[in-house]
């Protein structure tokens, strides 16, 4: 790597996106289409692991390593309804209620973007946690152009 950073300065991550329209239903996921994104360390067998598994159509990532990992989300929102336009981070289906975001939607078909972000920790030994992004509103949204990244900050 250029510029003076070496193996050890690499940023653990993985940054995905949707640009195509999807319609989430009330209780749905965002599915993502594209890992454009990713970074993975070496196991005691010497395998690449990532920190963050996706499978490419999902609306699943699972963090299995232990850390503080911060989740950022943006995407694009509209309904063909009126109601409420909300979406949250969720953590093994759980609702992060710290990113949760809410949006009157008074016109149909009425523009917004969103954006939010949570922390998730993942203790020594603790397992794994699943993150997804949910629609948490009361109307069915069309979502583009979301992007989601997942990040280990320490």
């Amino acid at each position: 790597l250029s510029g003076g950073f070496g193996m050890g300065a690499c940023v653990k991550m993985i940054n995905s996106n949707a640009v195509a329209s999807q319609t989430v239903a009330v209780g749905g996921n965002i599915l993502f289409t594209t890992d454009k994104i990713t970074s993975s360390t070496m196991n005691s067998y010497g395998c690449c692991v990532p920190f963050v598994q996706h499978d490419i159509g999902s609306g699943l990532f699972t963090i299995s390593q232990p850390g503080i990992y911060r989740i950022l989300v943006r995407a694009n929102v509209t309904s063909t309804d009126t109601g409420t336009a909300s979406i949250v981070i969720q953590s093994n289906g759980e609702g992060l209620q710290e990113s949760l975001t809410q949006d009157s939607v008074a016109t149909a078909s009425a523009p917004a973007s969103v954006m939010t972000f949570a922390d998730v920790r993942i203790p020594c030994g603790g397992g794994s946690r699943t993150i997804s992004v949910g629609n948490a509103g009361s109307i069915a949204l069309t979502v583009t152009n979301a992007n989601i990244e997942i990040r280990k900050i320490c």
